[in-house]
């Protein structure tokens, strides 16, 4: 703004200089202060040019911008002294001036100073060595501008308290991003709702409550039982009706309101009562109560703060409860994958165990070397039986990584199967997070897990090669391996019946448009290939 001020002043200058000039050849009228004063306008407003463009000290700006609105008070009284009577460089200053001081100091300063420049003026253009032929239009013209002066003002003031409203509310969605939860954003988002608008009870019913489903949420100086009884008193202010509306409800007057049921005010007594209806992209997410306003009234300027909160709000939350739900489907998938892998793994392992210790039974008495030789193999049973139930739960503690975190865990992984496989593992991982999106990250996880899971499982490898890529179109993961390997044909049919993990494997490719190509001999290896397809909307984002 400063910027535009300054070069505005170049040009106000060589305006003045222009019609100063012309006046004085015209009319003869010289006085030797005409020229000084210009050349005091122009060393001024350059000044001003210089240390705005040059000098962006804030202390030194600060103390010119205060020390530039007196000086302009001087330069535009001497400018209807010295020409005798209010010209056009006189108003060109003064709207100049009116606009500078309400964009910099808003309606109270505003008045404060163009009041006090009004009086200088007009003791100016009244003294004895001016010829001033009408006091009344000059005085008209002055008070004209004053009055241009206070709607200047008022709309600065405007856009400052708006601008005010708009970084609080930003800052109140940084915060609520920043949040992991859908009930930690929505205690946030009462708690803060509450503090800006100075609110006793403050509460927040989602969508799904809103059709007889639970209704305890979030709030502020009110119970959840308190909330249940008042809910179902509420009439048109209910959170059905008033999505139905989509329009913020204010009432100043709880009791006396005849639009509120008389009900209300009798079981929870309340002064006044704000509904604020969220909504993203026309879908319902939830409703906002403030009750109780400390001032008694909700001003406009509280139902401009609320609605802005409530434009910020609505999308994080919804993207959340997105979020948790897709966690949620992931986290059911896993669950059925362990379930199955158990069955077809653990119990295995357990009906081994309990086939050992029979035989055991049988030979400690006939045959105690066999009888040893069954121990010694009972231990490793036991052994590998402990290592996959470790497996399991790790794997249930970690469903999926979030896109930031998809190459540390991808690594994490790899390192954790080498461990229970006894191989060396050879990493390469290259992926680029712009181009992972949650859902993509969470798949190409779990294929990857699965992949490395079935090298422990079948492969009895020494080595293991472990590589995930990304381009702008195609994610890529490759899982080789030295080991026993398997015919192709056969691991088909296994894979039918629901063996190898490939079947999971399959259905998640397919979800992203991508494939999977497998390459083995039996004692040559095996070679697993999958390549997700990156979305179009994630390429263009990452190309941006």
């Amino acid at each position: 703004m400063e910027r535009t001020l300054a070069d505005v002043r170049i040009i106000l200058w060589l305006a003045t200089a222009v019609i100063m000039t012309t006046l004085w050849v015209q009319n003869g009228n010289y006085r030797f202060w005409l020229p000084l004063g210009l050349f005091i306008f122009l060393v001024y407003s350059a000044g001003m040019w210089l240390i705005v463009h040059y000098f962006p000290n804030p202390r030194l700006l600060h103390t010119a911008i205060i020390v530039s609105s007196f000086i302009e008070v001087l330069l535009i009284t001497f400018i209807v002294w010295a020409t005798y009577a209010p010209m056009t460089p006189y108003y060109l200053w003064y709207v100049f001036y009116v606009v500078s001081i309400a964009l910099r100091y808003g309606l109270q300063f505003s008045i404060i100073s163009l009041s006090a420049s009004v009086i200088l003026y007009t003791i100016s253009a009244m003294s004895p060595d001016n010829s001033i032929v009408n006091v009344p239009n000059f005085l008209g013209y002055t008070w004209f501008l004053f009055i241009l002066a206070f709607l200047f003002g008022h709309m600065s003031e405007r856009q400052r308290s708006y601008q005010v409203r708009l970084t609080v509310v930003n800052e109140l969605g940084v915060a609520l991003s920043s949040l992991t939860t859908s009930k930690g954003i929505i205690k946030h988002l009462v708690s803060e709702t509450a503090r800006l608008v100075g609110s006793k009870k403050c509460w927040f019913i989602p969508y799904q409550s809103t059709e007889g489903g639970d209704i305890s949420s979030a709030s502020v100086g009110i119970s959840n039982d308190e909330i249940s009884t008042l809910v179902g008193s509420l009439g048109d202010w209910s959170p059905d009706k008033v999505l139905e509306r989509g329009r913020i409800l204010v009432s100043n007057n709880c009791h006396r309101d005849h639009l509120l049921p008389a009900d209300v005010y009798k079981l929870i007594p309340m002064k006044s009562l704000a509904v604020i209806p969220l909504y993203v992209r026309e879908l319902p997410v939830g409703v906002l109560y403030a009750a109780d306003r400390q001032t008694r009234r909700f001003s406009g300027y509280d139902i401009e703060l609320l609605e802005l909160v409530a434009a910020q709000a609505a999308p994080i939350i919804e993207n959340i409860k997105l979020w948790e739900q897709l966690k949620e489907t992931a986290a059911s998938e896993e669950r059925l994958r362990i379930a199955r892998d158990l069955h077809d793994d653990f119990l295995q392992t357990l009906s081994a165990i309990k086939l050992y210790l029979e035989r055991c039974r049988l030979l400690i008495d006939k045959d105690p070397e066999k009888a040893k030789s069954s121990v010694d193999r009972l231990n490793q049973i036991t052994t590998q039986g402990l290592a996959d139930v470790r497996s399991y739960l790790s794997q249930l503690r970690l469903m999926g990584p979030e896109p930031s975190k998809f190459s540390e865990a991808a690594e994490k992984a790899a390192a954790e199967a080498a461990s229970r496989g006894g191989f060396i593992i050879h990493t390469d991982v290259d992926v680029s997070e712009s181009v992972l999106t949650p859902q993509l990250s969470l798949t190409a996880f779990q294929i990857l897990r699965e992949l490395l899971n079935n090298v422990v499982k079948h492969a009895e490898a020494e080595n293991v090669w472990f590589k995930v890529i990304s381009d702008l179109s195609i994610l890529s993961i490759e899982v080789r391996d030295d080991g026993t390997g398997f015919d192709l044909d056969e691991g088909k049919r296994a894979s039918e019946k629901g063996h190898l993990g490939l079947v999971g494997i399959e259905e998640r490719v397919k979800e992203h448009n991508g494939e999977i190509c497998m390459e083995s001999k039996p004692g040559d290896g095996t070679r697993m290939r999958v390549f997700l397809t990156i979305p179009p909307d994630e390429q263009a984002t990452d190309s941006e």
